[in-house]
């Protein structure tokens, strides 16, 4: 039986007197695409930082590759929203893809040679070498969103997590993204969060619904019977959680 790279365990996890997640469980498997999506405050970024380390869950257990979360995240790629990096902060594009290097308390590390031409390579792979030399707050919102996949993939993780990587750009460009992702998936297992189940189901091959409780779903349970209006056309999504 194939073991699965991250695996949480009856988790639960409280704000204050607040229940942020109630007994979740999931198993995330090597090569899966798994897309986490529910509203606004029902736990998908407090999920992401569990995942992370970056917090502990009040009950329950989490392994990532066989190891707990701070130990495990050395095989995990981040991607956030591009949102997050402020737009007067003069970074070219490769410093930004090279910063998923950074480690200890140098901001502005020397970067060997090799890490130059991990660079270059991920940059290449995501098509964005041409805009190396380039200010990141002069792009694009899906190039932002390819330079910092390519981030991600520097230290060529085993995971990639990201946050809503398609939140603040238009349809055309985020169909661009999950086809990437797609490409990406024939080697990595990707997880990522996402608000638009009508769109991200035709990538994914499961889906986490996730509203302080879960549910997941393989994508042959989203069944027709719901029509879902998305970038002018009707695509029909129906599944049975009602979280």
């Amino acid at each position: 039986m194939t073991t699965p790279v991250i695996s949480l365990e009856h988790i639960y996890f409280r704000y204050s007197d607040q229940d942020a997640l109630k007994d979740i469980s999931l198993e995330v498997f090597p090569a899966d695409y798994l897309a986490v999506i529910g509203p606004n405050g029902g736990g998908k970024t407090t999920l992401l930082k569990l995942i992370l380390g970056l917090i502990t869950p009040t009950k329950g257990s989490i392994s990532v590759m066989g190891t707990s979360p701070a130990k495990g995240r050395n095989h995990i790629g981040y991607v956030p929203q591009y949102g997050n990096y402020s737009r007067s902060f003069p970074l070219r594009v490769k410093d930004v893809v090279m910063s998923g290097c950074i480690q200890g308390k140098s901001f502005f590390p020397w970067h060997s040679k090799e890490i130059h031409k991990k660079a270059e390579a991920n940059m290449n792979l995501v098509k964005i070498l041409p805009l190396a030399e380039k200010s990141f707050s002069e792009l694009s919102g899906g190039q932002k969103q390819r330079t910092l996949i390519a981030r991600a993939l520097i230290t060529d993780p085993e995971i990639i997590l990201l946050d809503e990587p398609t939140a603040s750009v238009d349809s055309e460009v985020e169909r661009d993204v999950y086809e990437l992702l797609k490409e990406l998936n024939q080697t990595k297992t990707i997880l990522l969060v996402s608000h638009d189940i009508g769109f991200v189901s035709q990538y994914v091959n499961r889906v986490m619904c996730l509203n302080v409780a879960s549910c997941t779903h393989p994508i042959s349970e989203l069944k027709t019977g719901m029509n879902v209006h998305y970038e002018g056309h009707l695509q029909p999504i129906h599944h049975h959680c009602k979280l």
